[in-house]
């Protein structure tokens, strides 16, 4: 009579580890292949299309930089006129009350 642990002979424990390692050792190699694909077909590009975008992101920020620092001196000239037409007002005002007293 045969020795049974848990209702299976040594030969039939061995038969069942075999089985169960050949199914995960199946799903491992296509687990593998599926990564592998994926990572070609989908990552690659996204990674190709991302590198792309930042650079375009970094060159419309130089860009942007500047037309800012143009917009500032614009500003600053502008700021300058501003001040140099309020002195001349203030001097024409001076002028005028002067004249009226």
């Amino acid at each position: 009579m045969p020795h049974l642990y848990f209702g299976f002979t040594i030969g039939d424990w061995v038969g069942i580890v075999t089985i169960i390692g050949a199914v995960l050792g199946g799903l491992g190699v296509l687990a593998h292949w599926l990564i592998g694909y994926a990572e070609t077909t989908l990552i690659q590009p996204l990674k190709y299309e991302l590198r792309q975008t930042a650079q375009s992101i970094g060159k419309l920020t130089e860009a942007s930089e500047i037309k800012h620092v143009g917009f500032e001196n614009r500003l600053d000239d502008h700021d300058r006129r501003l001040d140099r037409h309020s002195v001349r007002l203030k001097n024409v005002e001076k002028e005028v009350f002067k004249h009226e007293n």
